[in-house]
């Protein structure tokens, strides 16, 4: 007869460990790419709307709707340099 032959408890409690460790991972990485996403496509947009007219105000104005919006409360309108750039 053969031996019967599986996973021990100690693989089982790994195993499960792994999927515990990349869910616990995941859970705290996948919110700061979506925000990461949520900013550039704010500055994106900031930026076909604006023209060379537009005020430093009315800027800070168009990024703070777009955060209220978009619930980013981790960031301020003051985080963000506005004005013309050269280059």
């Amino acid at each position: 007869m053969r031996k019967q032959q599986g996973a021990t408890f100690l693989t089982w409690v790994a195993g499960v460990g792994l999927v515990i460790f990349a869910f616990i991972t995941g859970v705290k990485l996948v919110p700061l790419y979506l925000e990461f996403y949520s900013v550039r496509s704010l500055v994106d947009r900031v930026a076909q709307e604006s023209s060379s007219k537009t005020s430093v105000q009315q800027i800070r104005r168009k990024v703070d709707d777009y955060m209220n919006v978009n619930s980013l409360n981790s960031l301020a309108s003051s985080d963000f340099k506005a004005g013309a750039s050269r280059g």
